[in-house]
């Protein structure tokens, strides 16, 4: 189970900041990414917890927020900033902030294996939908067992670092595109290969290409025959450190959709 410890920093112009950084495997930031276009991804949410930015979420209803459980099962108090494009300019009139009342944590949850890596949010009230502020849409759970998604391309967004050794976080949201694999290559690349399920699936990082730290819960998404993009994975671990080129495993969301239904009583927004 990975400690938690906390790096404080200034950023020029800005007051100073915080940010939960897991010593091990949960991420904080995407390397090599590009500056993503003001409102290209609005699902995309940024959860904070005591004035520290901890993670990524996605914004599956109005009143709800997806992310991974080991970003939010140490707390029980959170607050959203949705419509944000550079993270630390409060000024930005895009941007919306909620209260959570309830965190919803997947009840086989294992923090040391990182198995059901996933948790719901629940707002105190609903986010008001703009073209800044969208909800992402969710893939069908006959996609569960669906092995098509092998060497296709997916985009994982977040907040953060451009490079490992960099002494400031980037405040503009980032985007990486990155190659999904086959469960099987990717346990390969794990000393106990059970770690691996069907719960799960993975995409191959190079040391340039890599989340790294903290992007944890953040959406990874595809886009799909109509030309939208549907969130397949919510990023969970790698097996090492970031920029080494190991893969990156998240929950494969579509295993996950009737225990979505059942928390949230409907799913509007499915494939």
């Amino acid at each position: 189970m990975p400690r938690t410890n906390y790096r404080t920093g200034t950023m020029t112009g800005q007051r100073d900041y915080q940010i939960n950084e897991f010593e091990t495997f949960a991420h904080e930031r995407i390397i090599g990414g590009h500056d993503a276009a003001p409102g290209e991804f609005p699902w995309v949410a940024a959860i904070w917890a005591e004035g520290i930015f901890f993670c990524g979420g996605s914004l599956v209803s109005p009143l709800y927020v997806l992310t991974a459980a080991h970003c939010v099962h140490r707390f029980s108090n959170f607050y959203v900033i949705m419509g944000a494009h550079e993270l630390y300019v409060r000024s930005e009139a895009t941007r919306q902030t909620r209260n959570t009342t309830t965190v919803i944590i997947h009840e086989d949850f294992e923090p040391k294996s990182y198995k059901n890596d996933i948790a719901l949010l629940r707002l105190s009230i609903p986010f008001f939908l703009t073209p800044w502020v969208r909800t992402i849409r969710l893939p069908s759970a006959l996609r569960r067992k669906d092995n098509t998604l092998d060497l296709e391309t997916a985009t994982l967004t977040g907040w953060g670092l451009e490079q490992y050794d960099a002494p400031e976080l980037s405040t503009v949201l980032q985007k990486l595109d990155l190659r999904l694999i086959s469960n099987e290559y990717c346990a390969l690349m794990f000393s106990q290969p059970d770690v691996i399920g069907n719960i799960q699936l993975c995409a191959n990082t190079t040391k340039d290409r890599s989340p790294c730290r903290g992007d944890s819960g953040g959406a990874l998404t595809v886009v799909e025959h109509d030309g939208r993009r549907t969130q397949i994975g919510i990023d969970s671990f790698s097996s090492g450190a970031c920029s080494k080129g190991y893969p990156e495993v998240f929950s494969r969301v579509s295993f996950f959709v009737p225990w979505l239904r059942s928390k949230m009583g409907f799913l509007a927004n499915v494939l």
